[in-house]
């Protein structure tokens, strides 16, 4: 692997980026949140499907990277290389499980389903994510 130089100050510049990448978490919006913020859209029976789709989604996409993980550290990668796939793996694996639970509640009745939006509450919904984001 070719070893690049830095002048001092693409240095300086390169350490401040990667510092506030790994270390400032910043609003960033996923579409799968805007699903989950409107999916009381839906009726159960139907967001739950979804739901069990994606999980299973996530499933297929951990297994197709562990194994990429385990090609590229037969290839001799040392760890640090690699790491942001072990953080692909560990994400998908938790998001996973964390769909799942709301499958389960939404199944099982746990979660309050209301499809749609009261119009006395929608103002306060409103309200509510204004104050949040």
């Amino acid at each position: 692997m070719p070893v690049y130089e830095l002048t001092p100050a693409g240095r300086e510049i390169l350490t401040r980026s990667l510092g506030e990448l790994l270390s400032q978490p910043i609003r960033e919006y996923p579409r799968f949140v805007a699903g989950l913020m409107f999916m009381h859209h839906l009726d159960a029976v139907e967001a739950t499907r979804h739901l069990a789709e994606r999980a299973a989604a996530l499933d297929e996409q951990v297994a197709k990277l562990q194994k990429v993980l385990a090609e590229l550290r037969a290839r001799g990668l040392r760890r640090l290389s690699i790491i942001e796939v072990e953080h692909a793996i560990a994400m998908r694996k938790a998001e996973g499980q964390w769909v799942r639970n709301l499958e389960l509640e939404i199944t099982e009745g746990k979660l309050e389903w209301v499809v749609g939006i009261d119009p006395a509450k929608g103002k306060s919904r409103s309200a509510h994510v204004a104050r949040t984001h």
